[in-house]
């Protein structure tokens, strides 16, 4: 980029003497001639207040990394892939208390005419106020996070999502059976103004409300559920490779070396296969559940 800027600067002050020598030498003849000259002198602007600062941020962001030490910039790349897992499993055991919810047959979770009229406006108004109060309780690490998660389902930046959208990323997590319905159950829980979306707001009240303290059975269920999705071929032990696919599945973005670095530092030495008990402490030192725990406290 260093190079690209002084070649684009040099070609720049080329252009520039030549326009100014070009009108002293040759007066411009016709409207042809003067409306080349006027976008040549156009280009100016563009390259002042586009490229450059682009070229000038590229190289600040490259300079910057070049100062840095390697060892802190790994594991600032660790900690932000450990937080993108976090909210992944964060989901899950959301989904978990609306599967439940469904099965014990909670209002919210009731639609048609058989559950007409059963979860008003009013009670999603009570559940909202409670899901922000706990909200409130949590540390702000924890509050940026369910932010991020927010973030990265507006997906068109309107600041809020609708069923559709709540719908398209269930499903790219690949455990809901029904995921237009879990979606619109998780909604209506919350939705105390009737518009079936989810604002920032109403997700960061839902968060809390779907992670709230749960028995030891539940979080073995959920746990389960999880290990069943990432074990492709169900003989009851993960391999790293097994989460570099499901990584690559659930659109995650990490690789097998990711993970090789990520359980290395939790069990203090290279491990090719995990199995359910490993796998489960493993997740409960990411802080996945961390959620409920704070805003319990």
């Amino acid at each position: 980029y260093e190079q690209a800027f002084r070649l684009v600067a040099f070609f720049q002050a080329m252009l520039v003497t030549s326009l100014i020598v070009t009108f002293f030498s040759e007066p411009l003849e016709g409207p042809v001639e003067v409306a080349l000259y006027g976008l040549a002198w156009a280009e100016w602007p563009l390259m002042l207040f586009l490229e450059v600062p682009t070229l000038v941020r590229r190289l600040t962001l490259l300079r910057s990394i070049d100062n840095k030490d390697e060892g802190l910039v790994r594991r600032v790349v660790l900690q932000t892939k450990e937080g993108i897992l976090r909210d992944y499993f964060r989901v899950v055991f959301m989904l978990g208390s609306e599967r439940r919810a469904a099965q014990r047959g909670e209002p919210w979770t009731l639609s048609g005419a058989g559950g007409a009229g059963r979860w008003s406006r009013a009670d999603a108004a009570d559940a909202f106020e409670r899901g922000l109060e706990k909200f409130r309780g949590l540390p702000q690490s924890d509050k940026i996070e369910v932010w991020k998660i927010f973030a990265s389902w507006d997906i068109d930046n309107s600041g809020s999502i609708d069923i559709g959208e709540f719908a398209d990323r269930l499903s790219a997590i690949g455990i809901a059976q029904s995921t237009h319905t879990t979606a619109t159950n998780l909604t209506r829980w919350v939705d105390h103004d009737g518009t079936q979306s989810l604002t920032w707001r109403k997700f960061k009240a839902l968060m809390m409300l779907a992670t709230e303290p749960r028995q030891e059975s539940e979080m073995q269920e959920d746990m389960e559920t999880l290990f069943r999705v990432v074990d492709h071929d169900k003989n009851g032990v993960i391999t790293i490779d097994e989460l570099a696919n499901w990584s690559t599945k659930a659109q995650l973005g990490m690789c097998r070396e990711d993970f090789d670095v990520m359980v290395l530092k939790h069990f203090g030495r290279p491990k090719q296969t995990l199995r359910r008990s490993e796998f489960r402490r493993w997740v409960d030192d990411l802080g996945a559940a961390g959620i409920a725990r704070d805003a319990a406290r």
